[in-house]
């Protein structure tokens, strides 16, 4: 749910910490990693997701509100994204289908090998 999270976000001009800017595509890793002094490297992709429901998708924001790694860049923004829950409730609501909503969790598994 963190897409939704962050489409909400952008919506208001808030801006939250990309996570996984470094290492957000197998290209990225790899770059990571050499930077790192590994002289080879493997990447394997896993496309995880699942459905989730309604009521688990309140409670992420619920978790996300109070983890700092999501937290906005200023007091401000994070007041305003505080006021967006049901912004981002209406926005789930619209993704809900007869399975759920759909939760991307892709998920990079990293070798590596020093020189």
């Amino acid at each position: 749910m963190g897409p939704l999270l962050r489409s909400v976000a952008d919506r208001h001009n808030i801006e939250l910490p990309r996570t996984v800017e470094q290492v957000g595509s197998p290209y990225r890793c790899r770059v990571v990693l050499s930077g790192a002094g590994f002289a080879r490297s493997e990447v394997v992709v896993d496309p995880l997701g699942k459905f989730i429901t309604m009521e688990e998708a309140e409670r992420a924001w619920d978790r996300w509100m109070k983890n700092p790694i999501f937290h906005p860049r200023s007091s401000d923004e994070a007041i305003r994204l505080a006021g967006l829950r049901g912004e981002y409730i209406e926005e789930a609501r619209r993704r809900l289908t007869e399975k759920g909503i759909w939760d991307e969790a892709t998920v990079y598994y990293l070798t590596a090998w020093k020189a």
